[in-house]
């Protein structure tokens, strides 16, 4: 008897901690602007303390590939030809300098759609369910059934109307992942404001 009670405390345990595990949230935010005077184009990836992503001369329209670390609003970019963006984002647009090592120029960057930290306070959950608090308070919990071991959440402007919508990886794998995608409807102002894309 006293084993079956410890091994239903185990189970329950480890169904709380599954369920309260922090999701691996990414945002990838597209903007608009210019170097010097050139204007450019950047789609824009963060998750955690990296960066990546890729710009192009809206001119040429040639990608230069982008990596490299986010910390406390500041961002630094390398491409593999020395070409550097030091940026900091404390009002929402991206200021800094792009530099070759020889000559270096002032960018700015505007976002073309809100950041997800703009309407929501916080998401957890598991890969059977996601919960979003939303600044203002209110909650909506989305139900998932997908065979991943813990959550991966992308947030990105998937049908550029300038609200944040989201991915869930559904299921990972080494050349294809499928993923469910969430739509934010603004719209949507007594009911939950994301829906099935």
């Amino acid at each position: 008897m006293r084993e079956r009670l410890i091994a239903i405390l185990i189970a329950a345990a480890t169904s709380l901690a599954a369920h309260s595990e922090e999701p691996k949230i990414s945002e990838s935010l597209f903007y608009k602007g210019t170097i010097n005077k050139s204007p450019i184009s950047m789609m824009l990836r963060i998750q955690s303390n990296k960066a990546s992503g890729r710009y192009i001369y809206d001119k040429y329209k040639i990608p230069i590939i982008l990596s490299g670390e986010y910390n406390l609003n500041k961002i630094t970019l390398a491409d593999h030809d020395k070409e550097r963006l030091a940026l900091s984002s404390a009002t929402g647009d991206l200021v800094g300098v792009w530099s070759d090592g020889k000559n270096s120029q002032k960018i700015w960057l505007t976002p073309q759609s809100k950041s997800y930290k703009s309407i929501i306070e916080s998401v957890t959950g598991s890969p059977q369910e996601i919960n979003i608090k939303f600044k203002g308070g209110a909650i909506q919990n989305i139900k998932l059934l997908i065979p991943e071991e813990s959550l991966v959440i992308n947030f990105e402007d998937f049908n550029f109307d300038g609200y944040p919508d989201f991915a869930v990886l559904a299921a990972g794998g080494i050349t294809n992942s499928s993923y469910l995608y969430y739509a934010y409807d603004p719209k949507e102002k007594n009911s939950p404001p994301y829906i099935t894309a």
